[in-house]
């Protein structure tokens, strides 16, 4: 039997919640907290990350492999029909990052960044999904503020 091959992936927006990911049929696995410098975190509607050298984004670390990754960041709307993902979500591409665990240990990640979307206000519960893994694995209290303004 073989096994399945997976990447290290760095999670900053609803995908650190564990029940997001159990929807999308990707079993627990372990998480760890890590930060990324360089980037600020925006939900407007959906997660993104913005370059800007004066802050750092928070997430998690985990394991996932590509056929999970396609599942995640391909749209229903591609997969039947091949259309064009809709301008509000954007088109999430995997970049490659480096990112620190709490020891500082910095690790290689791919990370999904989307550069074409579309402002739009965030729906408070999908904000509520990336506050609650926040909290959860503590990140500081002015990031957490950061999601909730969000609101």
């Amino acid at each position: 039997m073989s096994q399945v091959h997976r990447v290290d992936v760095f999670f900053y927006g609803s995908y650190m919640n564990r029940s997001v990911l159990a929807k999308a049929r990707i079993d627990e696995r372990p998480c760890e907290p890590v930060r990324l410098p360089g980037y600020l975190l925006a939900i407007e509607p959906w997660a993104n990350l913005v370059p800007d050298t004066a802050s750092q984004a928070f997430g998690i670390l985990t394991q996932v492999s590509h056929a999970e990754l396609n599942r995640l960041y391909t749209t229903p709307s591609r997969r039947k029909k091949k259309k064009r993902v809709s301008k509000k979500r954007g088109r999430y591409s995997p970049e490659a990052v480096l990112v620190f665990d709490n020891a500082n240990v910095l690790m290689p990640a791919l990370c999904y960044v989307s550069h074409d979307m579309t402002f739009a206000v965030p729906d408070p519960g999908y904000v509520d999904r990336i506050l609650e893994p926040a909290r959860e694995y503590g990140f500081p209290v002015d990031y957490l503020e950061h999601i909730e303004s969000f609101k």
